[in-house]
């Protein structure tokens, strides 16, 4: 019994250093990945207590600083009943959006938050350029539910 005992602690401590150190050890993030993770909001959309839907939105001006001279946006929109998902409109500090177009579940945003499924709604989403401090952004579906999505603008 005690020689057993010595076999399996051996095998044991084989086993357990060949074994990674965590869950996140082959976990490896892109620059644009981490930045996009840190500069992504996610909410509820709501009508009254009621959710309607999801969305997250990244500020693509925080990930590539160099790109974009609009305040720019990659938003995704699950939404259950996809008829209220038609004709979102949006707004950024109160103004209108300059340009809005929808993308498919593959585009060259997609590996920000690696979401791309058939059930999401996807936007690129350009406003007029915002001066320094909190950027609002208003997400509302065609059942007027709505989301704030706020985001902090330093240049």
């Amino acid at each position: 019994m005690k020689r057993l005992s010595i076999i399996f602690f051996i095998l044991l401590l084989g086993f357990g250093g060949c074994a990674d150190k965590d869950a996140f050890s082959k976990f490896k993030l892109g620059e644009d990945e981490e930045s996009a993770f840190d500069n992504t909001v996610f909410a509820k959309v709501l009508k009254g207590n009621k959710v309607y839907a999801v969305a997250s939105a990244i500020y693509l001006n925080k990930v590539y600083p160099k790109r974009y001279k609009e305040d720019t946006f990659y938003i995704i929109v699950f939404g259950k009943d996809k008829k209220f998902l038609q004709n979102i409109s949006l707004t950024l500090n109160g103004e209108k959006v300059r340009f809005l177009e929808k993308l498919p579940p593959q585009n060259e945003y997609a590996h920000l938050l690696h979401i791309n499924n058939q059930w999401s709604s996807y936007y690129l989403a350009k406003f007029p350029p915002q001066k320094k401090g909190t950027l609002s952004l208003k997400i509302i579906l065609s059942n007027k539910a709505e989301a704030t999505l706020t985001f902090q603008k330093r240049r």
